[in-house]
């Protein structure tokens, strides 16, 4: 007697493919426009007191960080030498102060209408290398 093989166990279940329906014409963003005029006059920019406020926050939360980074390793980088914690102290304060300035002087600046600054320290200012 010939012994029989099992049968094979079932398949497990496949995942289903996802058809996703693409429009690759040109401009069929347009298609479901109405033709009524667009809010604002199609004009979606955001307003400059968005990107100080990010701006301000940003400075915020780096100095923040950086001042807390300073703070935990205060006492070994005393152990390296006495003076390293309150010149990093100082070059992070100054550092601050320069980037507060930087970005008062850049609001003031735009608020105005006067070019307070020479063009390359208004578009990059104290992250000239960068």
């Amino acid at each position: 007697m010939t012994p029989t093989a099992a049968p094979a166990p079932p398949a497990p279940p496949r995942a289903q493919l996802i058809h996703i329906e693409t429009d690759r014409r040109l401009g069929h963003e347009w298609d479901e426009w109405d033709g009524r005029p667009l809010p604002n006059r199609g004009d979606f920019s955001a307003p400059a007191r968005l990107f100080f406020g990010y701006a301000a926050l940003t400075l915020v939360v780096a100095l923040g960080v950086a001042a807390a980074v300073l703070f935990l390793l205060q006492p070994r980088l005393a152990t390296l030498h006495p003076l390293l914690p309150r010149v990093l102290w100082l070059t992070l304060g100054g550092a601050g102060v320069v980037a507060w300035a930087w970005l008062a002087v850049l609001a003031v600046s735009f608020y105005t209408g006067a070019s307070l600054l020479p063009e390359r320290l208004l578009e990059r200012g104290p992250f000239l290398r960068l």
